[in-house]
């Protein structure tokens, strides 16, 4: 409030006041009592006296600004300098974020072999997207992690420091909290584009430490792989054949309130928790054509492009234009996490839905990282091509998969040369990395925030991609490649048992709205035909009795459209089991069967082998009655009771 003079008052009383006030104000600022590192001092001091006291009061505990203060030149990595002269390369970053980095609570695994282990924080500033490879350490690493000497795991950190820092929260208002949600939604990025999953070359450091604090899906698939209809499979939990969304640009034909998120906005009131429902964010991608039918309280959408526009409000004099669409996701997912306007006794629903690694597809270069990573990431590594690779394998697929067809035309645009395939790769892995990067930012954020522990983190994609199996590129067919897709779910619920392993059941992507909805406490309602994730690692499903799951699913429906024409994309059906894949062709009347476990590569037709003639029988009447079970609007399974 400004100091106004009363109007009583002369010109010169009120000056000699004035000056009264200030030297009072320099005196109590010289000897200390004022400023502020001596009243975070004289704070911590009460911490450490009482042995508790509420760190929420501060933005963050005193110890931690201290902390963040004595860290502001510990980054030995500096600005990007723009190229005026390629829009498509990396830009400046337009934000102005905290620079707290947190690098000695926040440890990168280790990795084994030949090479030398650095700290996250070394290898990658999060407020300015930069990724450098270790010191001295050729790009060629195992990302394999060294069990004996890699560092404590992040909720493990977590734990340990809450139990110091929060002894005195409000333990009443954390019971009544329901967990939050982080859902990390990738695009067009397989199963094994991840070091923790056996990929020898590309970077996850930070997904690779979510998978050692939960568990990671190894037979996660999608319905169908193409963006608009998995994600909104997602969305409702339904197969393509309820949810009927066919087409990209048609409208959506089921209503908002029959997806999950509005669902997580109701206010929720019981005996376990009582709040206004989840506080929810979208940023990046919706990859629908629609407008959500409701509010949603932070709400940034964009997609298509790597390099996006700086609107010219937000333009610095002499800086760039142009900022790298994943970096503009860690800008927005960082500011609903910091913004004061966040109700911080709500829940929090974010999802960040990742553009990367999805190609430019218009154009010539499609995979456009940021420039630092360009010059800095996978630069002496040779990509492995894969075995199915090449001409003789597309002559296996079946005798309508012409030239015109776009995994074909794609193929062309990125693999058909040892050269450009990989140049293709590598730019693909560092946008990978690029990504792990930001998640990065967004768990330590989290954690700043003390509520990481509280915090349910899923880490999917949207479907898969051929890097030149079969003689393609892309996604849409049934193949492995196309349909197997990376999940990683962290859940405080979790138990202790179940941390860092792998479930190898098959999971799918109309599962995960159930699963979120029941981590929101929230009951699932009758017209998503997925199953609740967790109970895989939270109740017994070895049978159907009281008090127990039903037994997880051993097949599955996979289904996708027909695009623009049958030569282009055709429909496919496949009946999808761990051991065995009957294919349908239907615009062609062609039926395939492929022995997954001699014959993972999917490159053996055997339809016609005598030896699997009463297989064939019994999978094309499996096949037709799944059909019709995706095709009904309804769950075909009854939920477990439980008290």
């Amino acid at each position: 409030m400004a100091f106004r003079r009363p109007s009583s008052w002369s010109t010169r009383t009120f000056i000699t006041v004035a000056i009264g006030l200030f030297v009072v104000w320099m005196t109590l600022l010289n000897v200390g009592v004022l400023h502020p590192e001596t009243f975070f001092a004289q704070k911590d001091q009460q911490f450490n006296e009482h042995g508790n006291g509420d760190a929420r009061h501060f933005f963050t505990h005193p110890r931690k600004r201290r902390r963040k203060n004595d860290r502001h030149h510990r980054n030995g990595l500096g600005n990007h300098p723009p190229d005026a002269k390629n829009n498509q390369r990396q830009t400046a970053t337009n934000d102005n974020h905290d620079k707290h980095d947190g690098s000695h609570h926040w440890k990168k695994k280790q990795i084994d072999s030949t090479t030398t282990t650095t700290t996250m924080d070394r290898n990658i500033n999060t407020d300015k997207q930069i990724i450098d490879p270790p010191p001295g350490v050729t790009e060629k690493t195992p990302r394999r992690a060294d069990p004996n000497d890699q560092a404590r795991s992040i909720l493990e950190e977590t734990k340990k420091n809450e139990n110091h820092d929060n002894a005195n929260d409000d333990d009443e208002t954390k019971k009544k909290k329901r967990p939050n949600i982080l859902f990390l939604y990738a695009d067009d990025w397989r199963h094994d584009t991840l070091g923790c999953a056996g990929n020898p070359v590309v970077k996850t450091p930070y997904l690779d430490a979510l998978a050692e604090d939960g568990i990671r899906f190894t037979h996660n698939m999608v319905t169908t792989s193409v963006c608009w209809i998995s994600r909104v499979s997602l969305l409702t939990g339904q197969y393509m054949s309820t949810h009927k969304y066919t087409e990209r640009f048609q409208q959506m034909p089921r209503p908002w309130n029959e997806t999950y998120i509005p669902m997580l906005q109701q206010p929720q009131a019981n005996n376990n928790h009582e709040d206004d429902g989840y506080y929810v964010g979208h940023v990046g991608k919706w990859g629908v054509n629609w407008m959500p039918g409701g509010p949603i309280d932070f709400n940034q959408e964009y997609e298509g492009l790597h390099y996006m526009d700086i609107p010219p409000f937000a333009q610095k004099p002499g800086g760039p234009t142009k900022t790298h669409v994943t970096k503009e996701n860690q800008r927005h997912a960082l500011h609903f996490l910091k913004n004061p306007e966040r109700p911080r006794n709500r829940p929090f629903y974010l999802g960040v839905h990742f553009f990367a690694t999805h190609a430019e597809d218009s154009t010539e270069g499609q995979y456009f990282p940021q420039e630092q990573s360009s010059s800095t990431l996978y630069v002496n590594d040779t990509i492995p091509v894969p075995p199915t690779s090449g001409d003789e394998y597309y002559a296996k697929m079946p005798y309508f998969f012409g030239e015109f067809n776009e995994g074909r035309v794609r193929y062309k645009w990125r693999y058909d040369t040892f050269e450009k395939q990989q140049r293709m790769m590598k730019n693909m892995y560092r946008m990978a990395t690029e990504v792990d990067t930001t998640i990065g930012a967004i768990l330590k954020e989290l954690y700043k925030q003390d509520e990481l522990s509280n915090t349910v983190i899923i880490f999917t994609t949207d479907n898969g991609n051929f890097h030149g199996e079969h003689g393609m590129a892309d996604k849409w067919y049934p193949h492995q490649e196309s349909i197997r897709v990376p999940l990683i779910i962290v859940d405080p619920r979790m138990p202790t048992k179940s941390r860092g392993t792998t479930n190898a059941d098959l999971t799918l992507n109309i599962d995960l709205a159930p699963t979120i909805l029941s981590v929101a406490g929230i009951e699932v309602p009758e017209f998503m035909q997925g199953r609740d994730i967790s109970d895989l690692y939270l109740h017994d499903n070895t049978g159907g009795g009281e008090g127990v799951s039903p037994p997880w699913r051993t097949d599955f429906l996979y289904e996708h459209p027909i695009i623009d024409r049958k030569d282009y994309i055709p429909a496919s059906e496949a009946l999808v089991r761990k051991d065995l894949k009957y294919f349908e062709w239907p615009d062609y009347n062609v039926t395939q069967l492929f022995d997954l476990r001699s014959d993972p590569g999917e490159v053996h037709d055997l339809i016609n082998d005598t030896h699997y003639k009463a297989r064939v029988q019994s999978l094309k009447a499996r096949f037709d009655a799944i059909k019709i079970e995706a095709a009904s609007k309804y769950r075909y399974y009854k939920l477990p009771k439980r008290d």
